[in-house]
C-alpha cells in the first residue's frame, strides 16, 4: 500500500469517525428533546382533561384533579405495559362501578385534546369506564399493567409515562391516578402517537447517513489529490536519486523551489549528501590514480632490473650487485607504500582507536631514541613539560611522532636543529615538532595533509606523499587535531593537539 493511499485512508477514516460521533450526538439530542417536548405536552393535556373530568366524578367528589389539593406529582416513567385488552362491548355509558357515577358517557374532552390525543378512563379496579372514539373504532384499549394499576390505586395523584406499541405504531401513554382525600377514584390514560417523531428521526437518520457517506467520498477524492500534490516533490527526489545512481552523475542536484518545510529539508539534505558523495568519489578516484602511479614506479624499476639479470651474456659482477641493491631498495619502498595504503584504508573504515591516558614525556623520548639509530649523525632537542598525559592511542600517537620527526630529520640540513616540545593549553596538551629546514611555500600549506601530495621545495625526495595524510587520519581518529606553521627558508612546525586525560577524567 502506497503512502499516498495510506494518507488518504487516514484522512477519510478520521472524517468518517467525526461524522459518526457528531451524527450520533445530534440524533440522540433531537430524540431526547422531541420526546421531552411530547411528554410535557401530554402532561399538560392530562391535567386539562382531569379538570374537565371533575363535574363527571359525582357531586360528592370535588377537587379530584391531581394537584388541586397538593397531591399532584411530576410524571414518571415505567416499562412497556402488557398487551391491550378489548373494550367490554361497544356500548356508550358503562354502569356505575367502584362507587363511580355512570354519567361519564356525557363527558366531552377539550376540543384541542380530542384532535391530538387518545383518552381512556379506568376505575380503580382497572375496568375501562370511558374510551375516546378512536379507541372504540379500533376496538382496543390502552394497556395498563397490574403493577401500575396497584400503584395508581394506592397512590392518588401519582403519574407515569410509558411507550407502548399498538398495531404498527408507537404511543406515548401518560397514566394518572385521580383522587381526593387520599383515595383514588379513577385512573386517567392519555396517549399520543409518536409517528411524526419517528418519521422525523428516520428522516434525520437517512440524511445523516447519506450526507456522511457523500462527504466521506468527497473527502477521499480531495485527500487523494492533496496527498499526490504533497508527495510530488518526493517523487521527483526519488526519480532524481534513481537517475543519479544509474548514471553515477554525482554532480547533479535535486531542484526544489518550495518552502523550507520537511520536504525542503529533505531536498537540502539530499543535495548535501550528493556533494559529499561527489567529493568522496573524486577523492577515491584521485587516490586510486595516485596509488596506481606510486605502485607502478617501483614495479617498473623491479621489472627492469629483473630483465637486466636475465640478459645473455650476463651483466658484470659490479652491475649485478648494483641491480640487486636497486631491487632491495625498490622492494622496501613498495612494502612501505603498501603498509601506508593499508593504514589509510583502515582509517577510512572508521576503525576505532583506543582512548587511554598516554604520558607524553616517555613516549617522546622513546621515539627520539628509535630515530637516533636511523640518523646517528643528528641530534634531536627535547623540551619536555613534566607530568603531561594525553588521552589517546599510544601506538597511533607513536606512529604520528615517527612520521613528523622522520620528515623533520629528512629535510633539515645537518647543521640545522630539530626540537620536540610538549606543552599544556587549558584542557588540551600539545606536542610540537619544529625544524630549521627549507620550509613550505604558503600556497602549499593547505595541501600538505592531502594524500600523495608532494611539494617540490619542502617534500622532494623518495617519499610517497602519504606520511602526513596518515598522521592526520590517526590524530582525527583520536579526537585531536594537527596543524602546520611554516615559512620558506625559516623551517616548519607541526603541532599535534589532544585532550588532557586528567581534565577529562575529572569531568
Amino acid at each position: 500500500m502506497s503512502v499516498r493511499l495510506r494518507l488518504t485512508l487516514l484522512y477519510s477514516a478520521i472524517l468518517a469517525l467525526t461524522l459518526v460521533v457528531l451524527g450520533t450526538a445530534l440524533y440522540a439530542a433531537v430524540s431526547q428533546v422531541s420526546m421531552g417536548a411530547t411528554g410535557d405536552a401530554l402532561s399538560a393535556e392530562a391535567h386539562s382533561i382531569a379538570i374537565s373530568l371533575q363535574p363527571h366524578l359525582g357531586p360528592d367528589q370535588p377537587g379530584g384533579v391531581p394537584g388541586s389539593h397538593g397531591q399532584g406529582q411530576p410524571p414518571g416513567t415505567s416499562g412497556v405495559a402488557p398487551q391491550p385488552t378489548h373494550l367490554p362491548g361497544a356500548g356508550g355509558n358503562p354502569p356505575a362501578q367502584d362507587g363511580l357515577p355512570g354519567n361519564l358517557g356525557n363527558f366531552m374532552p377539550p376540543p384541542d385534546v380530542a384532535m391530538q390525543s387518545t383518552l381512556q378512563v379506568r376505575s380503580p379496579s382497572g375496568k375501562v369506564i370511558y374510551a375516546s372514539a378512536d379507541l372504540k373504532a379500533a376496538n382496543v384499549t390502552l394497556p395498563l399493567s397490574t403493577a401500575s394499576l396497584l400503584r395508581m390505586a394506592s397512590h392518588p395523584g401519582a403519574s407515569q409515562q410509558s411507550i407502548v406499541l399498538l398495531g404498527n405504531q408507537r404511543l406515548l401513554v401518560l397514566t394518572m391516578a385521580l383522587g381526593t382525600h387520599g383515595t383514588t377514584i379513577a385512573v386517567l390514560q392519555v396517549a399520543r402517537s409518536l409517528r411524526d417523531l419517528d418519521e422525523t428521526l428516520s428522516t434525520l437518520r437517512i440524511i445523516s447517513l447519506t450526507g456522511g457517506g457523500i462527504a466521506v467520498l468527497i473527502a477521499f477524492g480531495v485527500g487523494w489529490w492533496l496527498a499526490g500534490a504533497a508527495l510530488r516533490p518526493i517523487k521527483r527526489i526519488t526519480q532524481t536519486a534513481h537517475d543519479i545512481g544509474a548514471a553515477q552523475d554525482f554532480g547533479r542536484r535535486v531542484s526544489y523551489d518550495g518552502p523550507p518545510d520537511e520536504i525542503g529539508r529533505l531536498a537540502s539534505t539530499f543535495n548535501t549528501m550528493l556533494s559529499r558523495l561527489q567529493a568522496a568519489f573524486h577523492t577515491q578516484r584521485r587516490f586510486v590514480a595516485d596509488a596506481s602511479h606510486e605502485l607502478r614506479t617501483p614495479l617498473t624499476s623491479i621489472r627492469g632490473n629483473l630483465g637486466l639479470l636475465q640478459r645473455e651474456p650476463p651483466i658484470g659482477e659490479a652491475d649485478r650487485v648494483a641491480v640487486l641493491n636497486d631491487l632491495v631498495s625498490e622492494s622496501e619502498r613498495l612494502s612501505r607504500l603498501v603498509a601506508d595504503l593499508l593504514t589509510l584504508a583502515r582509517s577510512d573504515t572508521g576503525r576505532e582507536l583506543r582512548q587511554e591516558p598516554v604520558p607524553l614525556s616517555p613516549l617522546v623520548s622513546d621515539v627520539i631514541r628509535r630515530l637516533a639509530v636511523l640518523h646517528p649523525d643528528r641530534i634531536v632537542h627535547e623540551d619536555p613539560h613534566p607530568d603531561l598525559t594525553a588521552l589517546g592511542d599510544p601506538d597511533a600517537l607513536t606512529q604520528v611522532l615517527v612520521i613528523l620527526l622522520d620528515n623533520a630529520l629528512k629535510f633539515t640540513p645537518v647543521e640545522g636543529t630539530v626540537t620536540v616540545t610538549t606543552s599544556k593549553h587549558g584542557h588540551l596538551v600539545a606536542v610540537t615538532v619544529r625544524d630549521t629546514g627549507p620550509g613550505i611555500a604558503t600556497e602549499a600549506l593547505p595541501h600538505v595533509f592531502e594524500r600523495f601530495y608532494q611539494e617540490d621545495s619542502a617534500r622532494a625526495g623518495s617519499g610517497s606523499g602519504l606520511g602526513l595524510a596518515i598522521a592526520k587520519a590517526l590524530i582525527d581518529g583520536q579526537g585531536g587535531s594537527i596543524a602546520v606553521e611554516s615559512k620558506v627558508g625559516a623551517g616548519s612546525a607541526f603541532t599535534v593537539t589532544l585532550p588532557d586525560s586528567q581534565r577529562v577524567l575529572l569531568h
